[in-house]
């Protein structure tokens, strides 16, 4: 296939008494937005996300532990895969469970493939780990 025939894929959220609103996943882009804007914040769900603590047993406690930790993060997420950057407020407003029902579809969109978002972690984790390692190295 010809990637000038790639089609992104896409899912409607439904938004009751408005129009519907149409997500895609996350790209490189997106992502390295997302981790400029929001480190401190990523970096501390990371890291619980290691530990732990940060329970992962349901799309529902994830959004939770964003809510808690990164609110600005769950609207920065949505309004990138909406492609309307600037509309990171509006997507706070959303009713939370248009929030989570968004969120749930962009992390499928984003996490195409085997092994999805467990996969995609177990790399970020070991890569994380690799470049600790090395940097403890050189400092020593």
């Amino acid at each position: 296939m010809a990637l000038s025939r790639y089609l992104i894929a896409t899912e409607k959220v439904e938004i009751p008494g408005n129009e519907d609103l149409v997500v895609r996943g996350l790209a490189v882009p997106e992502a390295v937005f997302l981790a400029r804007s929001f480190f401190a914040e990523m970096q501390s769900l990371l890291e619980q996300a290691i530990a732990g603590k940060l329970d992962g047993s349901s799309a529902e406690s994830v959004i939770a532990s964003l809510g808690e930790n990164a609110p600005r993060l769950i609207g920065a997420i949505i309004a990138c895969a909406a492609d309307e950057p600037d509309q990171v407020g509006t997507a706070m407003r959303l009713p939370l469970s248009v929030q989570i029902d968004a969120l749930e579809k962009i992390g499928r969109l984003t996490f195409v493939g085997e092994g999805g978002a467990e996969k995609f972690m177990g790399t970020v984790v070991r890569m994380l780990s690799g470049a600790a390692d090395l940097q403890a190295k050189m400092v020593a």
